[in-house]
């Protein structure tokens, strides 16, 4: 096993990073963030020191791959187009749409298997979700304690894609 395995980079430094992302996305969509660093290495068929040198840690590799199925930029400039006293129920039907999406529900349940097996993945979800999308929102519409509200939102995002 692995004699055959290519010890350096596949095709330039670009083909071997996005041959381990895509392996990771797959890995961690399958086993949540429990995924063997190993595992991800023989996907890509690099060598497992290659992961650490393009991406640090298993958690950064974690935060590279894993992305939000919604433009972040976009889904602050939905929920602020409109009355601000629909936003909760405009979040929620945007959480709702993207799970009615194969594709993007796909990428939500590898977020939600990573968050529910590990809770430092949980926590990388939540500070995502948070900082990219709910903060920003908190921010524009002027509320007191934006961070604490953006906090509270992240933990009820993560917890309505759980159910």
């Amino acid at each position: 096993m692995g004699e055959n395995r290519p010890r350096g980079p596949r095709g330039g430094a670009s083909g071997t990073r996005e041959a381990i992302a895509t392996a990771a996305r797959a890995q961690f969509a399958e086993h949540g963030f429990q995924a063997p660093l190993r595992r991800i290495a023989e996907q890509a068929e690099v060598d497992a020191r290659l992961i650490q040198h393009y991406f640090g840690s298993k958690r950064a590799l974690f935060v590279a791959v894993v992305d939000l199925p919604l433009d972040p930029a976009h889904v602050v400039a939905l929920l602020l187009a409109a009355d601000r006293r629909d936003l909760g129920r405009r979040l929620a039907e945007l959480l709702i749409g993207a799970l009615a999406d194969p594709e993007r529900r796909a990428v939500i349940v590898a977020i939600v298997r990573a968050a529910a097996s590990e809770e430092l993945a949980a926590t990388l979800v939540r500070q995502t979700i948070t900082e990219r999308v709910l903060l920003p929102v908190a921010q524009a519409i002027g509320s007191s304690d934006a961070e604490l509200r953006a906090a509270l939102l992240g933990s009820q995002f993560v917890g309505l894609a759980m159910a």
